[in-house]
């Protein structure tokens, strides 16, 4: 066995996080939605490319995704975040419950990201979607230049754009503009999302960047 192959088996556990996503119909005979990004947990490593997974629950539902797609996975665990395409062999119930068997038509491959200077932080926010008027209130965890993580209520989809409001200390509100690459859902039940920065004032990105240069040595 080769040493991609073994990636799977030596860095994916289970309990691990699991998020599906579609990328290619084999039989398109309904609207697909391609965008949507689903949450399951590994439950069982059968083999290097066969696992076991549970069924992912949307609105308190579960979703049965269908077998005749090709899907895109992204493993997330101790061990970092792996990814890889997919396909799905079966769907059933067992001591599990709802679960489903999948089997991957690739092997993993290691998600690289780019490393920016980000400080924890504890930061009182308020978002809104960018078509909505609705605004919510939020908790800036951790940020960087180009990234926010913030703490909330509410789970709000992959790629949903929305506004960030905050302040630095006892620097003039700052307005951001983003895109949310990631939503997770927190032991305690909150959501952790992470938010691509996209819009931002060119002076108010100066005062940003200063902010987190003199707070990434503390």
């Amino acid at each position: 066995m080769d040493k991609d192959k073994l990636i799977q088996l030596d860095y994916i556990r289970a309990g691990d996080k699991a998020f599906i996503k579609m990328i290619e119909s084999l039989a398109q005979i309904e609207p697909v939605i391609y965008d949507k990004t689903y949450e399951c947990q590994v439950i069982q490593i059968i083999d290097n490319r066969t696992f076991k997974l549970s069924m992912p629950i949307e609105y308190g539902e579960e979703v049965a995704l269908p077998l005749d797609r090709i899907y895109n996975i992204v493993f997330s665990g101790d061990e970092g975040r792996f990814s890889a395409n997919m396909m799905i062999q079966e769907r059933f119930e067992d001591i599990d419950g709802r679960c489903f068997i999948i089997k991957l038509i690739e092997n993993l491959s290691v998600e690289h990201h780019k490393k920016f200077i980000s400080v924890p932080c504890n930061i009182t926010c308020k978002y809104s979607l960018q078509d909505s008027k609705e605004t919510y209130e939020g908790l800036i965890v951790r940020i960087s230049s180009e990234m926010i993580t913030m703490t909330c209520n509410d789970y709000i989809e992959e790629k949903s754009s929305l506004d960030v409001v905050f302040r630095l200390e006892n620097e003039y509100e700052l307005i951001v503009g983003g895109e949310i690459y990631e939503t997770l859902r927190t032991r305690q039940g909150s959501y952790e999302t992470h938010i691509l920065i996209e819009q931002i004032d060119v002076l108010q990105q100066q005062i940003l960047a200063k902010w987190i240069l003199n707070n990434s040595n503390r």
